[in-house]
C-alpha cells in the first residue's frame, strides 16, 4: 500500500475527479490542495460522500456551496452548515465582495432549509458568534421549531433586547421563553416580561438563573404567587441577594429540605436567623404544612421572639401599623404592655382614645405612636383622636393614664 501524495498535479487531479472509482473521488474532495475547478464538478457527483467531503472542504469554491446549499442529501446540507458558519467571522458587513454575497446568500438558504437538523446545525453554530448577520440570527430565533430557535435565543449575543421584547410579546413557540429566561445577564424589562408571562417553567428558569436582572417588586410580585408554585421554590431559595423579608416569605411555604439553603443566606443577620428558625418551628410543629400570612400563631410568636431579642419597640409597632399588621400589634402590645391580649383587644374596641392612649403609654410607645394607633388599630377619625400636646408631648398627665388603665381593669 502506497501513501497517499503529498500533492496532486492537475493532470492526477483530473483522473480521480472522472474517474469510476468511488473512493479516489472521495480522497479528491477532501484535499485542500486541489485546483478549485475540480472542486465544483465533483459539487455535482452522484455520490452523496463525495458531496459531503466537497461541503466539509474549507477550500471548495463558494459558488459550489451554492449548489451544495439545494442538496437534495439532508446530511449534505448539515455538513455545509457547519462549515459555512465558521466563515462568518471573516465576513465585513461594511465592504462585502462578490464572494462574501455568496457567502451570505449560502447562509440565507440553509436558514431556510426545510430539514429541522440543517437549520439546527446552522442555529448552533451561529449562536456563539459576536459577528454573525442580524437577519439570520433573527430568523432562526423565530423558528418554528425550538430545537432550532433555542442555541440563538439562550446564546447569540446578536439578538438586541428589542428583539427578545419582541419575540415574547408575540406568543413564542413553546420552550422559548424558557431559553430567554437562561440568557446571561438578562436586562430588567426581560425578566419583567417573563414574570408577567404566567409561565410556570420560564419563571422557574429565571429564577434559576443566578446572572438576570429582577426588579425587587418584580420578585415581591413572584414571591405572593409561589405558594401555589412549587417548581419556583428551589431556584427561589437558592437565588442570591434575596432580601430578608423574601427569606422569611419563603420559609412560610418551601419544603423542609429547603430550610437550611434559606438560613444559609449571607444576607441573614443573627437574630433574624432565629425569626426564620421561629418559623420552621412552628412548621414542624403541624407536620410541614405551609402557614399563610393570616396564620394567628406566627405574628404571635414573632413578637414574642423580637421581645427576647430586645427588638420589640416603638419603630417595630409603627412599622407594622404601616404594613397592617394588626395580628402581630395586637400581640406585640399585649406583651410590651403586660396584660392579656384579650384586655387589648377590650381597649382597642372601646373606641375610646384616652383608653388607647393610655395603652400605648404603658407599653412604652412614643406619644406619636399613640395617635397612629388610635387612627389606624383603632379606626378613630383623625379628627376625633386625641392630639399631641405642644412639642409632641403625651395628651394626656400621667395620672390621667393611670386612670385610664384602671377603667379597663389595668392595675400595676
Amino acid at each position: 500500500m502506497t501513501d497517499t501524495p503529498a500533492f496532486f498535479d492537475y493532470e492526477t487531479s483530473k483522473k480521480m475527479a472522472t474517474s469510476s472509482n468511488v473512493q479516489a473521488r472521495e480522497t479528491l474532495a477532501a484535499r485542500p490542495d486541489v485546483c478549485p475547478e475540480f472542486l465544483y464538478l465533483l459539487a455535482t457527483d452522484s455520490r452523496e460522500e463525495v458531496r459531503q467531503r466537497i461541503a466539509q472542504n474549507s477550500k471548495t469554491p463558494r459558488q459550489a456551496d451554492v449548489l451544495l446549499s439545494h442538496d437534495h442529501a439532508t446530511e449534505v446540507r448539515a455538513t455545509l452548515a457547519g462549515k459555512i458558519s465558521h466563515l462568518v467571522p471573516d465576513l465585513s458587513p461594511d465592504n462585502l465582495n462578490e464572494i462574501d454575497h455568496l457567502t451570505m446568500q449560502v447562509l440565507d438558504t440553509l436558514a431556510r432549509d426545510e430539514a429541522v437538523r440543517v437549520r439546527r446545525v446552522l442555529s448552533e453554530e451561529l449562536a456563539h458568534l459576536d459577528f454573525a448577520p442580524a437577519d439570520i440570527i433573527n430568523r432562526l430565533a423565530r423558528d418554528v421549531e425550538i430545537e432550532v430557535a433555542q442555541p440563538i435565543l439562550e446564546t447569540s449575543r446578536v439578538l438586541r433586547d428589542e428583539d427578545l421584547l419582541d419575540i415574547i410579546q408575540s406568543g413564542p413557540i413553546g420552550g422559548a421563553l424558557e431559553s430567554i429566561a437562561r440568557r446571561q445577564r438578562l436586562d430588567e424589562d426581560i425578566s419583567d416580561c417573563i414574570a408577567k408571562s404566567q409561565n410556570e417553567s420560564a419563571i422557574s428558569c429565571l429564577l434559576a438563573n443566578q446572572s438576570a436582572q429582577i426588579r425587587e417588586e418584580t420578585l415581591d410580585l413572584l414571591l405572593s404567587e409561589a405558594p401555589h408554585h412549587q417548581p419556583w421554590h428551589d431556584p427561589f431559595a437558592r437565588r442570591p441577594g434575596l432580601s430578608v423579608h423574601a427569606i422569611t416569605r419563603l420559609a412560610h411555604f418551601v419544603a423542609q429540605s429547603l430550610f437550611e439553603v434559606l438560613s444559609a443566606h449571607p444576607e441573614i443577620r443573627k437574630e433574624e436567623a432565629e425569626e426564620i428558625a421561629e418559623i420552621v418551628q412552628l412548621r414542624m410543629e403541624r407536620s410541614g404544612a405551609p402557614l399563610t400570612d393570616d396564620d394567628p400563631e406566627l405574628p404571635s410568636r414573632r413578637a414574642r421572639l423580637l421581645a427576647r431579642q430586645g427588638r420589640l419597640d416603638s419603630d417595630m409597632i409603627e412599622d407594622a401599623i404601616a404594613n397592617g399588621e394588626r395580628i402581630f400589634i395586637f400581640a406585640a402590645l399585649s406583651i410590651m404592655a403586660r396584660v392579656p391580649e384579650a384586655l387589648i383587644e377590650k381597649i382597642i374596641s372601646s373606641q375610646s382614645p384616652q383608653g388607647m392612649t393610655a395603652l400605648a403609654w404603658r407599653a412604652g410607645l412614643s406619644p406619636h405612636a399613640a395617635t397612629q394607633i388610635q387612627i389606624h388599630v383603632g379606626r378613630i377619625p383623625p379628627a376625633k383622636a386625641l392630639p399631641l400636646a405642644s412639642g409632641g408631648r403625651w395628651p394626656l398627665s400621667e395620672s390621667d393614664m393611670r386612670w385610664q388603665l384602671e377603667f379597663f381593669g389595668i392595675k400595676e
